[in-house]
């Protein structure tokens, strides 16, 4: 009884959003540059965690 996959096809997003992000950071950020960010995050988060 497995739950069917989800399909991968990218979300819209609202207009209001699209225009809030190309206001802060001049452009709708890509999935890539994302997960950098989450990960940098992730990374600053345990460095702080050790101390």
């Amino acid at each position: 009884m497995d739950k069917p996959k989800k399909s991968a096809k990218p979300k819209k997003i609202s207009k209001k959003l699209e225009q809030e992000l190309i206001a802060k950071y001049g452009h709708v950020p890509t999935k890539e540059e994302i997960f950098a960010k989450i990960k940098t995050s992730q990374e600053r988060m345990i460095e702080a965690l050790k101390d």
